[in-house]
């Protein structure tokens, strides 16, 4: 008979080999649990970079297909122009077609039906819904708000009482999909699983440009002049506008106004337009961004003495022969057209032409300040600077010594140089360039030219502002979903 305690012992040694058992099964249970969350997060994170670029893919589609919806002018037979392009189908599909997901090409499926991956259609901004649509027929689109264009789905009639039920086409919609191909898997394969299908949709729309802008003086500003070589806006540094050297800087050019180049330019035009002292800016001068105006390079003297004279950058002899005038000592704050200046508006990587000239498109608006109007220079050289200003407020805060803070902000004095050590401190208190990456010298301080600093606030034309719309469509599409 064997004792209590060699029982008692057997007994113990079968509990722990059972605990041991129930460990080891806890252990591979917890084990697959572990591989099965290492499994998920690591393909949710893959499916989620798969996502970006299937994105990336549809939005570069629909943003190349808005952008292609209509026949602009001087690419088809004037009846076609304003009509909507049907290969812009394909151009959505070309460009979305040339990204790639996980490694692979993305599927975009048939772009010819129109009713597939790539759809025509209209998009409503209150209810934030894209409607399919074949029409191809253009709309006048003059005079209609906001509130008209959503409702242009063929239901709505516009002009009022003319029983026109018009479909507004200003949206391109684009799937890029991962479906033939699936994105592949890493550990859910464990599971069964080899890959997960994924689509992503976008769609971009052009709108009409906005309502007319205002235009305080006739000339314009070169876009090219207000980008660096990186295609990024170059905010608040001195800027030559104009100038009497045709070769080297003439970032910008008189105009007429001329709304859809009516009107050849002519210098006898401007004097209408700025006439010192009694016409310099007058609030109802308003253009309309999208269209295009008339402009003429060169100097026009009477016009630019009015320009120059308005902004009360008087020369020597102005302030000796009338001791009432005041020279300018804060920049004078005005809204210009922003041109294409390009040499072949077709080709994105055209320079901008030297002396800018003849009917330009205007895609934008800017507010400048101009700090300094130069006249014709003295006959002695030494003269030369005598007509710069000698104080001026908003200058940039590079650390200079000319360039002092006061209670309204900041203030360039160079009333204790003269000539050229002026013109020098001047350069360096506004960080003058007569184009983007030029810096300014004495060399290149040129008689009959404005100098003056656009603001960050270049203003393209907005495909979904408010107000009344013009019958131009603007130059950029926008992504909308």
């Amino acid at each position: 008979m064997r004792s209590r305690k060699s029982v008692s012992k057997n007994k113990r040694l079968h509990c722990l080999a059972s605990q041991k058992g129930a460990v080891l099964v806890i252990v591979l249970v917890g084990f697959f649990a572990f591989l099965g969350f290492t499994a998920l997060a690591i393909d949710i994170g893959h499916l989620a970079v798969v996502g970006n670029e299937l994105q990336n893919a549809a939005d570069a589609g629909a943003l190349a297909g808005a952008a292609d919806l209509y026949y602009p002018e001087g690419t088809v037979p004037k009846s076609k122009v304003g009509t909507v392009n049907d290969d812009s189908n394909k151009t959505a599909w070309e460009t979305a077609l040339k990204n790639t997901a996980d490694g692979s090409a993305v599927e975009v499926k048939d772009y010819s039906t129109n009713k597939a991956d790539v759809q025509r259609g209209h998009w409503n901004m209150k209810t934030r819904t894209f409607t399919q649509s074949d029409v191809l027929d253009p709309v006048n689109l003059a005079g209609a708000t906001k509130d008209d264009l959503d409702k242009m789905d063929g239901t709505y009639t516009f002009p009022p009482g003319t029983g026109n039920k018009p479909v507004f086409i200003n949206a391109v919609k684009v799937i890029a999909r991962r479906e033939a191909t699936p994105a592949k898997s890493f550990f859910a394969g464990i599971f069964g699983i080899d890959g997960f299908a994924r689509q992503k949709d976008a769609i971009a729309i052009v709108g009409p440009a906005g309502p007319p802008v205002q235009v305080d003086v006739p000339i314009v500003i070169c876009e090219g002049s207000l980008r660096d070589a990186d295609g990024k806006l170059t905010c608040n540094l001195g800027r030559l506008i104009n100038s009497s050297d045709k070769t080297d800087s003439n970032t910008g050019a008189w105009t007429n106004l001329s709304e859809g180049c009516a009107q050849n330019f002519n210098a006898s035009d401007l004097k209408d337009l700025i006439d010192y002292p009694d016409q310099c800016i007058e609030a109802d001068r308003k253009i309309s961004t999208g269209t295009s105006i008339s402009t003429g390079g060169g100097q026009v003297q009477g016009p630019f003495d009015s320009l120059r004279m308005c902004g009360s950058f008087f020369n020597q002899k102005e302030l000796s022969k009338d001791p009432t005038l005041v020279q300018a000592s804060e920049p004078w704050e005005v809204n210009v057209p922003v041109v294409d200046c390009r040499a072949d508006t077709s080709d994105p990587d055209s320079p901008d032409l030297k002396n800018p000239s003849g009917c330009m498109e205007v895609i934008g608006t800017v507010t400048m300040e101009i700090i300094m109007i130069t006249d014709v220079f003295p006959a002695t050289a030494e003269k030369k600077f005598e007509d710069l200003v000698p104080v001026m407020a908003g200058c940039i805060d590079t650390g200079v010594l000319e360039c002092t803070s006061t209670a309204d902000g900041t203030l360039w004095d160079g009333s204790a140089f003269t000539g050229e050590d002026r013109w020098n401190s001047y350069v360096d208190a506004f960080d003058l360039e007569i184009s983007p990456g030029v810096p300014a010298t004495a060399d290149n301080y040129y008689q009959k030219a404005i100098y003056a600093k656009p603001d960050c606030e270049f203003k393209p034309e907005d495909s979904t502002v408010g107000g009344t719309m013009s019958n131009k469509l603007a130059r950029f599409p926008v992504l909308v979903k």
